[in-house]
C-alpha cells in the first residue's frame, strides 16, 4: 500500500500541476465581483476626535456606495 502511495505522488509532477491549471485556469479564477462587504472596522487614530472618525467612517460608506 505505501508503494502506491508513492508510486501515485510521483506520476504527478510539477509539469503535470501546470499543465491542468493551464487547461483549467477559468476554474481558478473568482468572478469580478465574487465578494460581499458586511462590515469594515475604522479605528479612530490617536490624534483624531470622534466627530473626524464619523466623518471619515460617513466618507467611507458613500465612496461604497457610489464608487464613480
Amino acid at each position: 500500500m505505501i508503494g502506491q502511495i508513492r508510486r501515485t505522488a510521483l506520476e504527478v509532477g510539477p509539469g503535470k500541476v501546470k499543465a491542468y491549471y493551464g487547461h483549467a485556469i477559468s476554474g481558478f479564477r473568482a468572478p469580478r465581483k465574487a465578494f460581499h462587504l458586511r462590515q469594515i472596522t475604522l479605528m479612530q487614530g490617536a490624534s483624531e476626535t470622534v466627530a473626524e472618525g464619523k466623518a471619515r467612517a460617513e466618507a467611507w460608506a458613500a465612496a461604497l456606495r457610489d464608487p464613480a
